[in-house]
């Protein structure tokens, strides 16, 4: 199987890569900074894996395109698309006094940017008539939004926009044998939730568990939702959340 990457030079995009590649998937990484894709490649290479990378900023429309069309060029087909890439933009006010800018540039990669890449991959998934499958990053924010983040409006409503869009998407897919889901991280200790220091005083706040996940909690969750053998699962958000969902 061939799987398209997005934001995969870092965190949980990262370490899905090299997941897929350790299962013996062809990996198509795509991100905005080329030095950690370069390095991403030759890690998986080094470990007898097969990966290409793509310059790919998931707001710009061909950025995606091009991910896909280098899949197709290299390795035959798009089997798989984990659309991971995702900020987090905030000005730590409330809505009422919220910069448009802020929402803007949450909903330019968290929702138009999917968006591009659900396109992309799914027309050349229908093409190939051979099904497949596709799996989104959200946030558990997504399902459940919480006071501890406050004054993130932007950020968590693009997410709950994730959610829906997953189940409608899902049933306009259907008839072509595609799977589409999302997996909706907890705190994970990444660059965005400010480290294991920033992740550990959240988790806290927010989660059953009292500590943050890893991104291999999120890696195994992606590969789980990918996997071909799962057919009867489509058009869901799978929280892996530390029981963020049930507090």
């Amino acid at each position: 199987k061939t799987v398209v990457i997005t934001g995969a030079s870092s965190g949980i995009g990262r370490a899905t890569a090299v997941a897929f590649a350790q299962a013996g998937a062809n990996v198509v990484v795509g991100a905005r900074r080329e030095d950690r894709l370069k390095d991403l490649v030759s890690e998986i290479k080094s470990k007898g894996g097969k990966a290409v990378a793509v310059k790919c900023d998931v707001v710009i429309a061909e950025d995606n395109a091009k991910l896909v069309e280098k899949a197709v060029e290299v390795f035959g087909s798009v089997d798989i698309a984990f659309l991971n890439a995702g900020v987090f933009s905030s000005d730590s006010k409330p809505i009422w006094e919220t910069d448009t800018k802020t929402w803007t540039k949450n909903y330019e990669v968290n929702v138009f940017g999917v968006h591009h890449g659900l396109k992309h991959a799914l027309k050349q998934m229908v093409k190939q008539g051979k099904g497949g499958s596709v799996v989104i990053t959200s946030s558990a924010v997504g399902l459940r939004a919480t006071e501890n983040l406050q004054g993130n409006s932007g950020y968590t409503s693009s997410k709950f926009a994730i959610t829906g869009l997953v189940s409608y998407v899902a049933a306009e897919a259907a008839k072509h044998n595609i799977r589409v889901n999302a997996v909706s991280p907890g705190v994970i200790e990444t660059d965005m939730t400010g480290g294991a220091e920033g992740a550990a005083q959240f988790a806290q706040a927010v989660q059953i568990f009292k500590k943050p996940g890893k991104v291999d909690d999120i890696s195994r969750a992606v590969l789980y939702l990918a996997d071909p053998s799962n057919t009867f699962i489509t058009g869901i958000s799978l929280p892996v959340d530390g029981g963020f969902t049930s507090k």
